[in-house]
């Protein structure tokens, strides 16, 4: 009975049909360099192949007919070198002559990218304002110029990957593989090709970043100003916020809000094409910063303010704060109709306890200053950031130096709390007018506004050297023998150190 199943034995599943992700490579035999040197122009040719569109077919996206060069494309060409260089590994002769063959491959491919890019980049549509309102802030010509450079950095990240075009230097420090570390003993001759496409980024990316610096920092300096004067408010506001009803938001500052998602997507896009433009990144971003810190403090004080610090120290009063005591003490003494010699009629009234518990006391108003100051902080702070390294450290200190302006305008400019991340002439306007001082630093240096702004002012790193011959020349002038700037000039002889 068994034997008469043998016929409908179950027959074994075949293989599952494997696929191959990287392309074959080629058969070495006589006309292999031959093969090689047209399948490398052949992977050249393809990769730079501009999508022809149809007419209404990603009409916002064609520049003369043609479509941005698709993403992935570099990592396709950087897939078939890694490929062939592999099977090159066991033959040093062969893997110089595919190194050689490569070299003038690259070399071809590095002419035809500039050839394309230069007529992007040098018409005046690839500067133009970035589009706010729309999804995207990019124009045609600046897509297909960024579709190159994303070109370029897909292709340097594969020649890093596999150890191309680095110095020896560079390769020590890595994790290239053992195959990599041979390559660059044989000397492979493609670092300046490397180079041509890190420039190929650059030429991209900082027109980019220029822009974006020239269309914010006017909206920066705005802030500078006080803004207009509020209108009353219509109707009551349910907001728990501590600002007044007929308060209004600063124009700079409302600007900057609806821009703000924009220009986030503009430098999230840039600071994908490639490490290398991350120092570009920090430079921009460390402008704003700095604009928006001098915007602040120079701005005059609301007359509004809260009179005293919620700190144990009290700063002296005002001339504006003291004016409005006067004032308000005079209206409590003029203000019943009864003549002063006639008691009160409810003074012989019985009083009785109240049913309704006392209101509780309105919370003191906030400076807006204060509130447009940590506003501008989680905006700026909101952006893209550098990945790692000395780039990211440099912004990261830029917002820190913002955050503790923060502090400082929340403390009313208090010279005994003053945070140490606070460059010295960014706090200096705050403390003065903190301390009664009227004058302004130029006036008090003797030095022209312009003047002051371009030698001081003109960022980090300049403000960290004038900062403490500032302070000794303010010690100097303000230093009368008044006992009320004794905060004052300790911490001026702080900073002067």
């Amino acid at each position: 009975m068994l034997s008469s199943l043998t016929a409908f034995k179950r027959a074994n599943s075949p293989a599952p049909v494997q696929v191959s992700s990287a392309p074959p490579t080629l058969i070495q035999d006589g006309s292999y360099l031959q093969a090689l040197g047209l399948k490398l122009s052949e992977a050249v040719t393809k990769a730079l192949a501009l999508p022809t569109c149809p007419v209404g077919i990603m009409s916002e996206f064609v520049v003369d007919g043609k479509g941005p060069l698709p993403s992935g494309r570099g990592r396709c060409l950087g897939s078939m070198i890694a490929s062939e260089l592999r099977a090159t590994e066991c033959n040093v002769n062969l893997q110089r002559a595919f190194l050689r063959a490569l070299q003038r491959a690259l070399s071809i491919l590095l002419t035809s990218i500039n050839g394309h890019l230069l007529p992007l980049v040098s018409t005046p549509t690839f500067t133009a304002p970035f589009n706010l309102s729309a999804a995207g802030p990019f124009n045609p010509t600046q897509i297909h110029a960024l579709a190159l450079a994303t070109f370029a950095g897909e292709l340097v990240e594969s020649l890093e990957a596999l150890g191309l075009g680095t110095s020896p230097e560079a390769s020590s420090s890595s994790s290239a593989s053992a195959n990599a570390r041979s390559t660059l003993l044989i000397g492979d001759g493609l670092r300046p090709i490397r180079e041509g496409l890190e420039g190929i980024i650059s030429k991209v990316a900082t027109p980019l970043f220029a822009q974006i610096r020239k269309e914010l920092l006017p909206i920066l300096e705005g802030l500078e100003h006080p803004p207009p004067a509020a209108s009353p408010a219509l109707k009551p506001t349910l907001s728990t916020k501590s600002v007044s009803a007929g308060q209004s938001v600063h124009p700079s500052l409302a600007a900057m809000t609806q821009a703000m998602p924009a220009y986030h997507r503009a430098l999230a896009k840039l600071a994908d094409l490639s490490p290398i433009v991350h120092r570009a990144l920090a430079s921009c971003l460390i402008a704003l910063h700095w604009r928006a810190m001098i915007s602040l403090a120079h701005r005059p004080l609301a007359v509004n303010v809260m009179a005293t610090p919620p700190s144990a120290t009290s700063p002296l009063p005002s001339s504006t704060s003291l004016a409005t005591a006067i004032s308000g003490a005079s209206k409590k003494k003029m203000g019943g109709p009864t003549p002063p010699g006639t008691p009160a009629a409810t003074r012989f009234l019985m009083k009785l306890p109240s049913s309704r518990p006392p209101s509780p006391q309105s919370p003191p108003t906030c400076d807006p200053l204060e509130l447009e100051a940590k506003k501008v902080y989680d905006l700026l702070s909101s952006l893209p950031k550098p990945a790692s390294g000395d780039a990211l450290e440099a912004v990261e200190e830029g917002l820190e130096a913002l955050d503790a302006l923060v502090n400082l305008l929340r403390v009313r400019g208090d010279p005994t709390l003053v945070p140490e991340d606070v460059p010295t002439l960014v706090a200096l306007p705050i403390v003065l007018r903190s301390a009664g001082v009227a004058a302004s630093v130029p006036a008090l240096t003797q030095l022209g506004e312009g003047e002051y702004y371009e030698r001081c002012l003109g960022g980090f790193g300049r403000a960290a050297e004038c900062g403490p011959i500032v302070a000794r020349t303010l010690r100097q002038v303000l230093d009368n023998g008044d006992a009320t700037r004794t905060a004052l000039l300790e911490w001026l002889q702080q900073r002067a150190a």
